[in-house]
């Protein structure tokens, strides 16, 4: 009866001593992983690895999002001259531009805003891990 009790409390000891050795491991697994999260949500990090990369994604986006010159066209004297006469040629006052305010067009705004962020990091985050495979299977010779 006395060895039985004593092979219960090995076994018992055993399973609290492994119980440690996991939540120790589980620890540094979890602070490994906080570590990877933070490197992979830092732009600079990618700036500073790949400038190349981060500039001509940074010129695409500039070129889809900044509006283009609105070509505009003088007329000359003639044709307005020409118009006065058929009486073609109306001046009106210049409509006010309505300025959108609010908290909600602030709020969506800002919204937008971060939404863009996260996706062009996202995007950032794909691109570098593609380049980074692409790199791996075919190292420069």
């Amino acid at each position: 009866m006395n060895e039985q009790s004593q092979t219960e409390t090995l076994t018992v000891d055993q399973i609290r001593s492994q119980m440690r050795q996991y939540r120790r491991e589980f620890d540094s697994d979890v602070d490994q992983l906080v570590a990877s999260t933070q490197s992979l949500t830092d732009w600079k990090q990618y700036v500073t690895s790949k400038p190349l990369l981060s500039f001509a994604i940074c010129a695409m986006a500039g070129y889809a999002l900044i509006p283009k010159k609105k070509n505009y066209s003088s007329p000359d004297p003639k044709e307005i001259a020409d118009l006065v006469k058929r009486d073609k040629l109306v001046v009106a006052p210049p409509r006010r531009v309505r300025q959108p305010g609010g908290l909600t067009t602030g709020v969506l705004g800002a919204v937008a805003r971060i939404g863009l962020q996260t996706a062009s990091g996202i995007a950032l985050q794909k691109l570098g891990a593609l380049m980074e495979s692409a790199s791996q299977e075919n190292p420069p010779s």
